[in-house]
């Protein structure tokens, strides 16, 4: 009988070791790296004037598209070994966040090996329901986005080289825009060339894009879908006058 209950002990002490997920117990049953905590929690421990840093461990290009106000960006692909010179505090608290919670979790654990001791990581800004700052938005500029397919969210974002090599493009220009409505979004910093790029998930899980888009503030864009297997987005100036016309690439995800 006393077999019996010492089994059913440890069952119930390495299933609460489990729940504690991304921290892991020492030999003395102490908590031995970063605590998750809830985004409701991470937002109160915002309030709070305790000397603490947001950090974003998105690419760069992410945190342009859209992130939590103060946060500073450290991307976790330049994580390493030596701790960054923007942490210099090893006891500071550190809010850790990235788009959908796998590289925070990679960060934080990275941190924790180099001695960070006040480590709380909460998940992915895609569902963060605080406020998200986009810096490089231009003050007052905007597009209007007409919306001829289905339910989407899309993005509208400069023609740099990471962007159209990534398939992750951090928050949404504009979120959930209904079939047939017109969305006026912001607008940001083209790219070096002067152009811009769409991307574009619809709610039948279709993925639209297109590239080498030319826009400028006061225009509109308005996405059709002319049959089956032909979708074009259209550019036009502040007067309604046709600027361009561009091929979509659409495919079922």
């Amino acid at each position: 009988m006393k077999q019996v209950l010492l089994i059913v002990i440890i069952c119930l002490m390495l299933l609460s070791g489990c729940g504690l997920t991304g921290q892991i117990m020492d030999g003395d049953g102490m908590v031995n790296s970063y605590k998750q905590i809830s985004q409701d929690e991470a937002k109160e421990m915002m309030l709070r004037d305790d000397g603490h840093v947001i950090l974003d461990v998105r690419r760069q290009d992410e945190y342009d598209a859209g992130h939590i106000p103060g946060a500073i960006l450290i991307p976790n692909e330049d994580i390493g070994t030596t701790p960054p010179e923007a942490l210099p505090d090893f006891n500071q608290i550190i809010l850790i966040y990235c788009r959908s919670g796998n590289r925070s979790k990679q960060a934080a654990q990275k941190l924790f090996d180099m001695g960070y001791t006040n480590l709380y990581e909460f998940g992915g800004i895609n569902t963060w329901t605080g406020e998200i700052t986009k810096e490089n938005a231009m003050e007052g500029q905007t597009v209007c986005f007409i919306n001829g397919v289905k339910d989407a969210d899309i993005w509208i974002l400069p023609q740099t080289e990471g962007n159209l090599k990534t398939t992750v493009w951090g928050t949404a220009t504009a979120s959930g825009v209904k079939t047939g409505e017109n969305r006026e979004t912001p607008l940001c910093e083209p790219g070096d060339d002067g152009c811009y790029i769409l991307r574009m998930i619809d709610t039948d899980h279709y993925f639209y894009s297109a590239n080498g888009i030319t826009l400028k503030a006061g225009w509109s864009l308005q996405i059709k879908k002319n049959d089956m297997h032909s979708v074009t987005l259209e550019v036009s100036d502040e007067s309604g006058a046709l600027i361009g016309t561009y091929e979509v690439f659409a495919a079922r995800l």
